[in-house]
């Protein structure tokens, strides 16, 4: 059920340059593909923790709870 909900994901990632993917062999023997961020997507990144945090210190705000930062 994972891959089919992950592998969508992965792609619609590496297609938007937020990911870049590469195949490599593991120690098993079997290649496998490895993903890994690029520049974009480190940017992308800590934009989306931004608004997160936002939203959530707003809750904790409302909630009279600690809020946090980055």
């Amino acid at each position: 059920m994972v891959g089919g909900m992950l592998y969508p994901v992965l792609h619609r990632l590496e297609g938007e340059g937020l990911i870049r993917a590469r195949w490599s062999e593991a120690e098993t023997g079997r290649e496998r593909k490895y993903y890994r961020l690029t520049q974009k997507g480190q940017k992308t990144l800590r934009a989306e923790q931004g608004q997160w945090l936002t939203v959530h210190n707003t809750l904790c705000k409302l909630w009279k709870l600690k809020t946090t930062s980055i």
